[in-house]
């Protein structure tokens, strides 16, 4: 690998990736390495607390929640210096290592280095970091991340059904505080329908994404689909229950999870026939056979406590 080297003490310089979960796993990647780093990301309060690591901030891009984030946050001393224009050493995945079996973060692992260090998958501390004031009368929280679709990345195959999104929202409404969570806006970001049940939503990207760690380090239970909600998960310790959709030779549980990362807290709910294809764009078959009973199982080998079912009415 040829790294270059940057700033007052030649440390090397990594463009990163530019997602939030992509960043998740980026993070416990790059932990592996023991000398000075400069990286590039749109999320530097990820690595605030990694003594080795500077963040820079990006190359100009249009990605719309990231430029608000680098706008709304500088790190503790400024941003990092970079070179004038992208190098050599970028951190990505690709479909090609998908389908040779290595994983996500297995790929990023090879192209930094350092795999005779521990594996370390988590997220700085939010002690501190304060939260809304929910009126959740005493009710444990449930986090939704609702089906969205956008522009910039605009996998309709990688989507979940949302009806089966909403169904389970609906079980928790009695027994949780059920909170949405999701960055929208118009002509580039949008909830497909039907909207799950709530109580509070967060609709427009109103919490810092340490405000999201914290979240998620609070929650009773998550549920979504396959995107940033799994490494948050696995790098938080929360619950969380994946409805998922189609586009399995990207997003399949072996693609996104890893051995060595305890998962035990994360259950699926998988289509009958999961499409193992590749684009973003098919006609995948999402249908999941009573998606709620499969979370119900789920929940019950958790210690998840849900209220009883309603009977159902006669006639």
């Amino acid at each position: 690998m040829h790294i270059q080297r940057i700033g007052p003490r030649g440390a090397a310089f990594l463009e990163g990736m530019r997602g939030l979960g992509d960043t998740i796993y980026m993070r416990a990647a790059v932990r592996r390495i023991s000398t000075p780093l400069v990286l590039s990301t749109s999320w530097p309060q990820l690595f605030s607390d990694i003594p080795n690591i500077q963040c820079a901030k990006p190359f100009p891009h249009r990605l719309r929640t990231q430029r608000k984030n680098e706008e709304a946050f500088t790190p503790a001393g400024g941003w990092g210096p970079r070179p004038a224009r992208p190098g050599r050493t970028r951190m990505h995945y690709s479909v090609a290592g998908l389908r040779a079996g290595r994983t996500i973060l297995q790929q990023m692992e090879g192209i930094v280095g350092g795999a005779n260090r521990p594996l370390i998958f988590d997220l700085p501390p939010t002690a501190g970091v304060e939260l809304p004031a929910f009126s959740s009368a005493g009710k444990p929280l449930a986090i939704i991340r609702p089906v969205t679709l956008r522009t910039e990345w605009l996998n309709e195959s990688r989507a979940p059904k949302a009806e089966y999104i909403a169904a389970i929202a609906e079980r928790l409404m009695a027994s949780h505080h059920v909170v949405l969570l999701a960055d929208l806006a118009e002509g580039a970001e949008w909830m497909v329908e039907p909207v799950p049940p709530h109580h509070e939503a967060f609709l427009g990207g109103e919490l810092s994404v340490l405000q999201l760690v914290e979240l998620f380090r609070q929650a009773d239970v998550t549920v979504g689909g396959v995107g940033w909600v799994v490494p948050m998960a696995m790098a938080t310790g929360a619950r969380l229950f994946v409805v998922s959709g189609g586009n399995g030779g990207s997003n399949a549980p072996g693609k996104i999870l890893d051995s060595r990362v305890d998962c035990s807290r994360i259950g699926w709910a998988i289509p009958e026939r999961f499409c193992l294809c590749y684009e973003m764009r098919h006609d995948c078959d999402k249908t999941i056979r009573n998606p709620v009973a499969l979370f119900e199982k789920w929940a019950a080998e958790q210690g998840l406590a849900l209220c009883p079912k309603p009977p159902r009415p006669l006639g």
